[in-house]
């Protein structure tokens, strides 16, 4: 809000001096994962920040001086030098330019929030910079913001992914470029690492399922993932075991799978080497039984090799019913709370 407030008095002080500045669109980038189910949350999340932060109220006056003060000092380092304009004090966006910025973004908005969800939901919504007074968003998305998707006008980016890939890193570089007229509002904000470690489970559509399972050939094999293609998931619920470091979604740490029949849910799951023995693995189990509507028998099978596992699921309160040269059976106990 202070940004585009400020972003405006430089367009009114430009057109003045004869100059014809490109300030066409303002925008903010929201980026966390590749999945869609974390776009989702970091809509919800955004949404709620929104109409708390009341920019129509006198109450939020405070707290946007505060931060105009933050955007005056990096504009009095290397602003001033460039000869970049900047309003003189806060008073003047105050009476004048925050509430036309609320206004313009309000106008092209529904509910008058104005977000943008950029990625493969049947709700998605591309902003079109080639038409109208320009484009005044905060635009969340993932993978299809880092293959090719140019932000006309970003200035605040809210980046909380990382990623060892090289070529994703490049991609996304050119978020953060040269911002002709207005270099002094660009702020990248990203985690500190005071969050601490944690987990997301979350289920994955028919699109990223079947994306997943052709990637992660370690974890099931060609036949399997044959089966899974044929079956057209409705047997399947898969879950994704995401692994946060510092609060930032770090990699895909394994999968959880739910297969119901007439008979039963079989449940199974995987972890990568590097993520076992942190918990992971018995916080997975416990969110895949309670997904199950305790309506069937929820069974699985561990292997006789791996007594981790077998102690993890028995603290679950699975219990063994069988066996065979390789496998030990087992069922849940419904007169236990997990």
């Amino acid at each position: 809000m202070v940004s585009k407030s400020i972003q405006m008095t430089k367009k009114y002080r430009l057109k003045i001096l004869g100059d014809q500045p490109q300030l066409k669109h303002h925008t903010m980038l929201f980026h966390e994962s590749g999945w869609t189910d974390v776009h989702k949350s970091g809509m919800e999340l955004l949404t709620k920040t929104w109409l708390k932060s009341k920019y129509d109220h006198p109450s939020s006056m405070k707290r946007l001086k505060a931060v105009f003060d933050d955007f005056k000092q990096s504009w009095l380092i290397k602003g001033k030098k460039a000869g970049l304009p900047f309003p003189r004090k806060f008073e003047v966006i105050k009476h004048k330019f925050i509430g036309e910025a609320l206004h313009e973004m309000r106008s092209d908005s529904p509910l008058g929030i104005p977000l943008s969800k950029v990625n493969s939901d049947d709700d998605a919504e591309t902003p079109d910079f080639s038409k109208g007074n320009g484009v005044w968003k905060i635009i969340v998305g993932g993978n299809k913001l880092s293959r090719g998707y140019t932000i006309e006008g970003l200035t605040i980016s809210l980046f909380k992914r990382n990623s060892s890939m090289q070529d994703t890193l490049l991609q996304m570089g050119r978020w953060f470029g040269y911002r002709d007229k207005y270099a002094d509002l660009v702020r990248l904000y990203i985690s500190r690492g005071n969050q601490g470690d944690e987990a997301k489970i979350l289920r994955v559509n028919r699109n990223e399922c079947r994306e997943y399972m052709t990637r992660h050939t370690d974890y099931i094999t060609a036949e399997q993932q044959q089966e899974w293609f044929k079956d057209a998931f409705r047997k399947y619920e898969l879950y994704i075991v995401y692994y946060l470091e510092h609060g930032s979604i770090l990699v895909d740490a394994g999968f959880g799978v739910i297969h119901k029949n007439e008979k039963e849910f079989l449940l199974t799951g995987g972890l990568r080497s590097g993520y076992r023995n942190k918990g992971l693995g018995k916080n997975l189990f416990k969110f895949l039984v309670d997904q199950c509507h305790k309506s069937l028998p929820i069974r699985l099978e561990v292997l006789k090799t791996n007594t981790r596992a077998f102690k993890t699921y028995e603290s679950l309160d699975f219990v063994q019913t069988g066996e065979n040269d390789k496998l030990y059976f087992m069922e849940y106990k419904y007169d236990s709370v997990v």
